[in-house]
């Protein structure tokens, strides 16, 4: 069983689900893959301070897919052998095993207050 890495770059980066988007990588039933994320602010760099309105300026990443703009996502990856994805009335289902382990490093989560509302 093999592990792989993919790291965010113009090429494995979009900002939308769709099945018609070509896999980044195929791997074989039990490899492992290592995704590196991005926030949702596409940046680059570690988030070191947040003053209101908004996190700094900083560099961010390009992708080279066309599409909607949404959260930074990485991949798809195949599976060699895999059935295609399912949907069904509660979403897209995989026929796989995944699990997910974060970094040590934290995400940012930030709401705004809404005065006067109720």
């Amino acid at each position: 069983m093999a592990t792989h890495t993919i790291e965010p770059d113009s090429r494995t980066l979009h900002g939308f689900f769709s099945p018609d988007l070509a896999p980044i990588l195929t791997i074989e039933s039990g490899d492992t893959v290592r995704f590196r994320t991005l926030d949702a602010d596409w940046g680059l760099g570690p988030l070191t301070e947040f003053v209101p309105p908004g996190p700094p300026k900083r560099r961010r990443a390009t992708t080279t897919v066309a599409g909607p703009m949404g959260h930074a996502l990485c991949g798809p990856v195949a599976i060699r052998g895999a059935t295609a994805w399912l949907a069904g009335p509660a979403g897209l289902h995989a026929p796989a095993r995944l699990s997910a382990r974060p970094s040590s490093h934290a995400g940012l989560r930030r709401s705004r207050s809404r005065a006067g509302s109720g």
